[in-house]
């Protein structure tokens, strides 16, 4: 054995053994506070449910900053939602079409199916009539048998897409209470992104199925452009109640999707409109939105660091960082709703729609746009567009995504900054590749959505192309919406929104036939058929001239040419002169009736057949016209050309009479000669089209006694207005109606009727302008639309049948046609494509494809009648008297009437009905003036034998 080992004493070895257990120990004791709380806040058990609460939400919150992409339904088998078994059960297919498909015509007819409110097919048909045939068979069932229609060539477009209107908004008839577009009240004042137009629509509007028979079948509908931002636009279907409701919701083009993945357009304005409501400069204007953006910007900029931070802490459970996060004060900094659009405006959810016309106004609204990084989708109205369209790509290409011009193709001039209008400008915008949408701004008659195509067509005359044209209205603003994954196109898997035309879409007075939303017929049947039955069809010789003559008029050097004209050391021949209206007596189209005119020095030396006037004998140099028309000078019947150049403008205009005038006083008429001017942007389209002579009379708002109209000479060699006033005094003017009421002197429509009896019968044999009037030395004109204020009128002139009685207006006249045959009082109708807008035109006919015309029926009773400038007065500017010979000749066609009773209806009807001389102006054209593409060449004052217009500018 060994040695014994000692034992160890008890307290020797635990002091050695522990003793650096110890000191760990005692380093672990003085740390224990710190690491007690590290080990708290990264326990997951040691956050409250009010904290995960928290957590969860803001996270919630932060997904919907970014949300996924919408789809793109492309695939036949989608389903449209709002598609409605049943009000169309049965898959059509209209058979032999020929289809413009929103970017190219077919070359050959295709068969177009749909079905469930989708397209399902666009194929290409043999010739063989019978494939037209129905091909369903006796075992399908009812709603799988299909409805073939076949179209025997007649033209099919997409549904026509307008980005800017405020139907529903503004429902007809037009009741001041019930208008919802613009928000203005103190307590709100000009930033309001956070209402939105939804708030305020009216889907019984019976606008919808006056818009939808012109072929629109989806709208954005827009607050107005009163205020800086003006809320929120949606897009609408032009098809009420699809499930028998009248309902918002159903009328939205993205009813049936859910709301969070729905597009949204954010409605802006600047420049005259919101600086007058809220009374801003343009600096102002800036600051203000400025100011707004960037307190969204910098709750914006909030929310992304608080998603950021709770993102990475929950990823990597940064528990400490969470309990940061979520405690009180700190939690996700919600927007409040008043910032919710802006802040999706910043994210890119929502795109801009500005209302700016002026140069200066989009450089500032791109300006802020880049400033801000918001996406402008587009400029609507933007009449000054093409003038900048370098800067229009040029921001378009900075932010992605191009801009769109939503805007008109002849409104102008009815405020300082819409004096940029040109009738050029689609031409122009096209030439530098910006693409252009036409908008119908639907708000009152003339400005109707359910002419939207009228637009186009203009635009396409004056040199914007035919395919561009009808794209502008159909695949360019579903583009410019974010929504030509399903409308604008005749594609497979779109929305089976198809519009079926009378006649080539880009003629004077296409009008539909078929109209289809989502599958659903909404327009056709006998009611077309019969309201059609009489309109004239233009045949193709006439359609391909008129093509021709588009191309030789860029031939002429317009300045050397007049240089030629005026020159005296030569003649000018001008020939190819076919088809002469003079006399209203048209020539039939033979060599023998050809017709030319030679000029020298300005002078007209010889107008006739072409053996007299032959350019050889005269030792004329000859221009030869292709397709040569002409015709007498028009007359226009106007409210107030030359009396204002900008309607809102006192600066402009000669004034407008005190309302509350006495009206039985002779002293207070007013005479349109003593405040005329000769000159004007109107004055340049009246010569463009035509228009030689124009009756003006003073524009008035409000009140009965109007005041006397004078006739002046649109064109002359002279600024004398002693020259240029060819009659003083035409007529007396007054109002009965809604708008002769309320002044003190004459407050109710029942005392404007007891006024204007009075004035008539207490100055018969009177030596003064009430005295001519009640002897019928001079006419009395009375403004009236309702068919009981007409006949109230008419009671006047049974009462005293000295006075020559002229109704102007008429709206409901047809309603009254026996009363005006038997009294022999003609109508001047101002508006011959009226709607039904106010209380007072509410039986008005609306025309074709609804209605008869008011044309139609004046002539079909013997009513003697005439035709006026269409437009507002002062509230346009009188930017389409250019169009009043379109006008007039789109009535006839539609009363089944000649072209020669058009040329009379604007010249030779007028003057009879005013007493005014006859016209001794005649005006050549190139290419028929019944349709688009005809310009107004020269125009000679037949009295002073002068040509006093050479190739008029339109502009």
């Amino acid at each position: 054995m060994g040695s014994p080992q000692p034992v160890p004493l008890p307290g020797l070895y635990t002091i050695r053994t522990m003793l650096p257990w110890g000191l760990l120990l005692l380093l672990i004791a003085l740390q224990l506070p710190s690491w007690h709380s590290f080990r708290g806040k990264n326990s997951i058990n040691n956050l409250s449910p009010v904290q995960w609460t928290i957590l969860t939400e803001g996270l919630e919150q932060c997904k919907r900053q970014h949300p996924t992409p919408r789809a793109a339904p492309l695939s036949p088998t989608w389903t449209n939602p709002r598609w409605n078994p049943a009000t169309s059960p049965h898959p059509i297919r209209l058979c032999n079409a020929t289809l413009f498909d929103g970017e190219r015509f077919s070359t050959e007819p295709v068969d177009i199916s749909f079905s469930q409110g989708i397209i399902t097919s666009i194929s290409q048909i043999s010739h063989d009539a019978s494939s037209c045939n129905d091909v369903s068979s006796s075992s399908q069932t009812h709603e799988q048998k299909q409805i073939v229609v076949n179209l025997q060539g007649q033209f099919v477009t997409p549904g026509l897409v307008d980005m800017h209107s405020h139907h529903l908004l503004r429902s007809w008839p037009e009741f001041s209470l019930a208008i919802d577009d613009n928000e203005v009240h103190p307590s709100t004042g000009s930033i309001l992104p956070f209402v939105r137009a939804l708030d305020g629509m009216k889907p019984a509007d019976p606008a919808v199925a006056l818009i939808a028979a012109g072929g629109v079948t989806s709208s954005l509908i827009l607050p107005g452009s009163a205020n800086i931002i003006g809320g929120e636009a949606f897009v609408v279907k032009n098809r009420a109640a699809p499930w028998g409701e009248v309902s918002v919701e159903d009328m939205l083009l993205e009813s049936g999707i859910p709301v969070e993945q729905r597009r949204r357009y954010m409605k802006m304005a600047c420049g005259e409109n919101p600086m007058r409501v809220h009374g801003h400069t343009r600096l102002g204007h800036a600051w203000k939105i400025r100011q707004h953006l960037s307190h969204a910007h910098s709750l914006m900029n909030q929310q992304d660091a608080w998603c950021q931070a709770a993102t990475t802490a929950r990823d990597t459970a940064d528990y400490s960082t969470i309990a940061e996060l979520t405690r009180p004060g700190q939690v996700y900094p919600k927007e409040d709703i008043e910032l919710e659009s802006t802040i999706a405006l910043l994210r890119g959810e929502i795109d801009a729609h500005i209302h700016c016309y002026e140069t200066q106004d989009m450089e500032t609204m791109v300006r802020h746009s880049q400033e801000f990084g918001f996406r402008i989708a587009a400029f609507h109205h933007a009449l000054d567009a093409w003038k900048i369209p370098e800067l229009i790509k040029a921001a378009g290409y900075a932010q992605g995504k191009n801009i769109t011009i939503a805007s008109f193709s002849d409104y102008g001039f009815f405020k300082r900054e819409a004096l940029g209008a040109n009738l050029n400008a689609g031409r122009l915008l096209e030439e530098s590749q910006v693409p252009v949408a036409y908008v119908s701004d639907h708000v009152h008659s003339r400005r109707s959505a359910r002419y939207l195509l009228f637009q186009a067509a203009h635009a396409h005359s004056y040199g914007l192309s035919g395919g561009m044209a009808l794209a502008s209205v159909t695949s360019v603003p579903a583009k410019a919406l974010g929504l030509d994954h399903r409308v604008g196109y005749v594609r497979s898997g779109y929305d089976a929104d198809l519009v079926v035309w009378d006649s080539h879409p880009l003629e004077l007075g296409a009008t539909p036939v078929r109209v289809y939303i989502d599958g659903e017929e909404v327009l056709g049947g006998r009611v077309v058929e019969e309201t059609l039955a009489k309109k004239r069809t233009r045949v193709q010789r006439e359609t391909q001239l008129q093509q021709q003559q588009r191309q030789s008029n860029l031939t002429f050097d317009k300045k050397e040419t007049c240089e030629r004209i005026q020159s005296f050391s030569e003649k000018i021949a001008i020939t190819g002169i076919l088809w002469s209206y003079l006399n209203v007596s048209k020539s039939v189209i033979s060599s023998a009736d050809e017709k030319a005119i030679i000029l020298q020095g300005g002078r007209m030396l010889c107008f006739g057949n072409i053996d007299t006037c032959n350019p050889s004998a005269h030792n004329a140099t000859e221009i030869r016209l292709q397709n040569g028309h002409v015709l007498p000078g028009i007359t226009a019947y106007t409210d107030g050309l030359g009396l204002y150049e900008i309607g809102p403008m006192d600066e402009t205009a000669d004034g407008m009479a005190n309302d509350d005038i006495d009206p039985k006083n002779p002293a207070s008429v007013i005479y349109a000669k003593d405040g005329v001017h000769l000159e004007g942007r109107a004055f340049d389209r009246s010569r463009a089209g035509g228009v030689t002579r124009a009756i003006t009379a003073p524009p008035k708002k409000k009140g009965l006694l109007r005041g006397v109209s004078a006739g002046i000479k649109i064109s002359g060699n002279t600024t004398d207005l002693d020259e240029r006033i060819f009659r003083e005094s035409v007529a007396l003017h007054f109002a009965v109606g809604q708008t002769s009421k309320g002044t003190s002197k004459v407050p109710t429509i029942s005392s404007a009727v007891q006024a204007l009896r009075a004035i008539l019968a207490d100055n018969h044999g009177e030596d003064n302008i009430y005295g001519m009037a009640a002897g019928g030395k001079i006419p009395v004109i009375v403004h009236a639309e309702n068919q009981y204020d007409i006949q109230r009128v008419l009671r006047i002139k049974e009462e005293q049948p000295d006075i020559h009685l002229v109704l102007v207006g008429a709206s409901e006249a047809h309603l009254v046609v026996d009363k005006l045959v038997r009294l022999n009082v003609p109508v001047i109708i101002t508006a011959p494509r009226g709607q039904s807008d106010t209380v007072e035109r509410t039986n008005m006919l609306v025309g074709p494809p609804l209605t008869a015309s008011l044309v139609q029926a004046l002539d079909e009773a013997g009513v003697q009648f005439a035709i006026a400038d269409s437009g507002e007065g002062a509230e346009d500017g009188l930017s389409y008297i250019q169009n009043l010979l379109l006008e007039a000749a789109w009535a006839a066609q539609y009363a089944g009437l000649p072209d020669e009773r058009a040329v009379s209806l604007v010249s030779t009807e007028l003057e009879n009905i005013l007493g005014i001389p006859a016209t001794e102006g005649l005006v050549l054209y190139e290419g028929s003036p019944f349709q688009f593409g005809s310009r107004a060449l020269l125009t000679v004052d037949g009295g002073l034998n002068t040509v006093v217009e050479c190739f008029p500018d339109p502009v």
